[in-house]
């Protein structure tokens, strides 16, 4: 039998020819109708029916058509579904499940081969790994085709570089060999998340005829669910609730500042809300300088910080960030870290995640992430990178922990410029299982 060839193209789904296919009829209607009229047929008294459940249904349309169904038997089995849509006769399910079972593959038992067709900018093997939860297989020996991985062609005024460790090669996309419920489970979480700006593609070596097996019901979570740990601040409100940045990554995220500037540095904190990273970088030893305009927010960052005795380290000052981040940037120099966590959902149309839309309300602010040489934001995790301003960029995908379930989960971006390799303190452990 001949092996899988991970690289080879994957032929198009059964349910995307159907949806080719004449008549026209929407798939999710059709489908849809299918479930209703099999339980309908079942409550009468007929036998049931394995495509009563949609992750079965989704399963059988998720695969290649088998080889015997032309276009012709295309054609006859879409003019079925139309005839289900739209006449009130539940017994052509029939046909249309006999169709479908004659379809059906069978699940993989042998481990799979997983390739990461497109991957993240900056990504590294740590990352790859830790969101398949398994190790990287070497990469295979003599060249492979260029131009189509993470590192094909970039603006040439914008660099973006891990923060820690070395990039994956653009020419070599990523493979992991993994259980076939492994990989089911890899697919369902992953496939089309966008991370960095670009959607993730995965595609698993498959015989013809094979399948991966189904996602058991308890692991069809939220695919980039994120977990929330208990309360890290004194004082919080129900925005505060949803935007504070978790303890974990607010020390990384401050362990690396403090790692550049040295004991005593000087940071600006933009828009600081309840005070999370204002407290995580004047506890790494910083000098802050904080901005909220919002008197409530402003008051709740001020009793934190004083809750924990940095009231000296940390100075609040309550205004518009347009105004007060120009003058501190401007009496402070050259000599200052700009620490920029912007709203990320200015507008009601959803969260910004290019440069432009996220400082479409800030543009003083964005002027000075574009000049000043020391910056460092913290982005939504499907954030373009490719729309940062130019110059060299390190790139931190901030994963989420064990002990709050959200250990193969990228929460956000923390992206610098002007600071050197992040130290290991800044490191998010990479969970392999």
């Amino acid at each position: 039998m001949a092996a899988p060839d991970p690289t080879a193209a994957a032929a198009p789904s059964l349910r995307a020819q159907l949806a080719a296919a004449h008549p026209p009829v929407s798939m999710a209607t059709a489908t849809t109708r299918l479930i209703q009229a099999l339980r309908a047929l079942r409550r009468a008294g007929a036998p049931r029916s394995p495509f009563e459940g949609r992750a079965a249904l989704d399963r059988a349309l998720a695969d290649p058509p088998a080889p015997g169904l032309d276009a012709e038997g295309l054609e006859a089995l879409k003019a079925l579904f139309a005839r289900l849509v739209h006449e009130n006769d539940d017994q052509l399910a029939l046909p249309i499940t006999e169709a479908l079972g004659g379809a059906a593959t069978h699940a993989r038992t042998a481990p799979v081969a997983l390739q990461l067709r497109r991957a993240p900018p900056a990504a590294t093997a740590a990352l790859i790994e830790a969101l398949l939860g398994a190790r990287l297989d070497p990469p295979p020996p003599g060249p492979t085709p260029a131009g189509s991985g993470p590192g094909a062609a970039k603006a040439p005024s914008l660099t973006l570089i891990p923060a820690f460790g070395a990039p994956l090669d653009g020419d070599c996309p990523p493979v992991a060999t993994l259980s076939p419920a492994a990989a089911a489970e890899a697919l369902h979480r992953l496939q089309g998340q966008r991370l960095g700006g670009e959607a993730l593609h995965l595609q698993a070596a498959l015989l013809p005829g094979e399948r991966l097996p189904a996602v058991p019901r308890e692991a069809r979570h939220d695919r980039g669910r994120w977990a929330r740990g208990g309360p890290w601040l004194r004082a919080e409100d129900e925005v505060g609730r949803r935007s504070l940045t978790p303890e974990a990554i607010a020390r990384r995220q401050a362990a690396w500042a403090a790692a550049a500037l040295g004991p005593g540095g000087r940071l600006i904190d933009a828009f600081c809300g309840l005070g999370g990273s204002a407290v995580a970088f004047a506890e790494a030893g910083l000098r802050v300088r904080a901005c909220e305009r919002d008197p409530v927010r402003a008051a709740g960052a001020a009793a934190n910080l004083a809750a924990r005795g940095l009231s000296g380290q940390a100075k609040l000052i309550e205004g518009d960030a347009e105004r007060v981040v120009l003058d501190l940037c401007q009496r402070a120099g050259d000599r200052a870290l700009l620490f920029v966590d912007p709203p990320w959902e200015p507008e009601e149309d959803g969260r910004a995640t290019d440069f432009s839309a996220l400082f479409a309300a800030t543009p003083a602010v964005a002027a000075l992430v574009a000049r000043l040489p020391m910056v460092m934001l913290k982005l939504p995790r499907a954030f373009d990178l490719r729309s940062l301003p130019p110059g060299a960029w390190r790139v931190a995908y901030e994963l989420g922990a064990p002990e709050t379930g959200d250990a193969q989960v990228v929460r956000m971006l923390t992206v610098a410029r002007g600071l050197p390799e992040a130290p290991p303190a800044a490191r998010a452990p990479r969970w392999i299982d």
